[in-house]
């Protein structure tokens, strides 16, 4: 059966595509839009307004959230990924290369793509609003290069646009080399919601464009809420999760200095080894890492396994699927460096273990927890994972615990899926 379903989700997409193509190659938008109207996905059935979502990975858990706990707005996505498709058909490669997200709004690269590309866009969207019924476009972030025109087109045909960020859990006073990046961006919307309030004051602070004290709104992160709703402290014992990280791609912009970086990497080798030599050594507990869904990060923890261990570790699983709320709430300890986990694992009352690189990046920030450390188990040594993971039920000071998630997570009660709806009813019945 699920052979069947992976084979009839293939055949779908080979047609989606196709149909987009014919209708680039003969100008021909209806066609399109039937192509996206078929792309696209219920996310739930029933609402006061439909919002179509241009669908990513983290983003649509968050959009997952909103239709369970918000409950006023019937949700649709489309991936990205298709108009991604439509996009590059109108540029040549070394003029498409020019072009970043930092430099879209500042240089006149690619004009003449840029301009076909909102035309197509200007007469798809009337069409696919009409077929699709939506009031609506929300997105995961504004900067995106295949996103500027849609958000373009939208603004020509009077649909609101709105951004919910799903960027920006960053270290609090390390803001100012992101809020840089920011800089030659461009936000055309509505409206735009965040995490917390650092996230708001680096983007005021970098003056981008299209973006004021009246349109930038906090709410907190709505894929949370799960944690504070369905507050049972669950505990099935015997079981502890890794949230694998890629060392190549995580320490590219906290370490300059070349042998830091290599010394970062072979410790972050070193830590995934220990990890699977303790459920070698303790067959009675389950040990699960998790990477994310991409083939190279799955690759990177097996030839990890592969090099240090040539028999089968029955109680370890290195997987990259798994509801993440799930894991967390039905662990014991949390292995996880530098993500979203970290708050997930604290919200749900769980051993928090990272290891410790504090060393080797002395001039900023590297993880959530500066004048927090209390709250996390730093290890540096094989020993001290052993130790730490060995820990019976943790009691945190829950009002520190608070004073530490309000920095990244805003008001840590529950309700940043109502925030996030509330605001985009406000812009829709503006609109209307």
């Amino acid at each position: 059966m699920n052979i069947f379903f992976k084979f009839k989700s293939k055949l779908k997409e080979k047609i989606i595509f196709f149909l987009v193509k014919i209708s680039l190659i003969f100008s021909f938008p209806y066609l399109g839009t039937l192509a996206l109207a078929l792309a696209r996905k219920k996310i739930n059935e029933k609402g006061e307004y439909t919002i179509l979502c241009l669908g990513r990975s983290i983003f649509l858990d968050d959009v997952k959230a909103l239709s369970h706990y918000g409950r006023k707005l019937k949700y649709l996505s489309v991936h990205l990924g298709v108009f991604l498709y439509i996009f590059e058909y109108y540029f040549t490669q070394p003029e498409r290369e020019k072009l970043t997200e930092s430099n879209y709004h500042v240089e006149d690269y690619c004009r003449e793509a840029k301009d076909k590309y909102f035309s197509f866009l200007k007469k798809l969207l009337p069409q696919l609003k009409k077929i699709l019924k939506f009031d609506a476009v929300l997105s995961g972030n504004y900067s995106y290069i295949m996103q500027q025109e849609i958000a373009r087109a939208c603004r020509e045909n009077n649909i609101p646009f709105l951004v919910s960020f799903k960027e920006g859990l960053v270290v609090p006073g390390s803001y100012g080399g992101w809020s840089e990046i920011q800089k030659g961006c461009e936000f055309i919307g509505n409206k735009m919601m965040v995490y917390n309030e650092n996230i708001k004051k680096s983007f005021l602070e970098a003056k981008i464009k299209g973006l004021n004290e009246n349109n930038l709104i906090i709410c907190g992160i709505p894929r949370l809420d799960q944690y504070f709703i369905n507050n049972e402290k669950k505990s099935f014992k015997k079981q502890i999760v890794f949230f694998s990280y890629y060392p190549s791609i995580k320490f590219a912009g906290m370490i300059s200095d070349q042998k830091k970086f290599e010394q970062a990497l072979k410790r972050s080798d070193d830590f995934h080894k220990w990890v699977m030599t303790f459920a070698l050594k303790h067959p009675e507990i389950k040990v699960i890492i998790k990477t994310k869904v991409s083939e190279h990060f799955v690759n990177y923890v097996e030839s990890i396994y592969k090099k240090n261990f040539t028999k089968p570790i029955n109680n370890l699983k290195i997987t990259n699927s798994g509801d993440t709320y799930k894991l967390i709430t039905e662990s014991d300890a949390i292995i996880t460096f530098y993500s979203t986990t970290v708050m997930e694992a604290l919200i749900a009352d769980k051993i928090v273990i990272t290891p410790y690189f504090g060393d080797l990046i002395t001039d900023k920030p590297w993880d959530f927890f500066p004048g927090y450390e209390d709250l996390v188990n730093y290890v540096k040594e094989e020993g001290e994972l052993e130790k730490n993971l060995s820990k019976g039920k943790i009691k945190y000071d829950q009002q520190r615990k608070a004073e530490f998630l309000k920095q990244f997570i805003y008001i840590p009660d529950g309700n940043a899926s109502a925030r996030v709806e509330e605001e985009i009813i406000k812009v829709i019945e503006k609109k209307k």
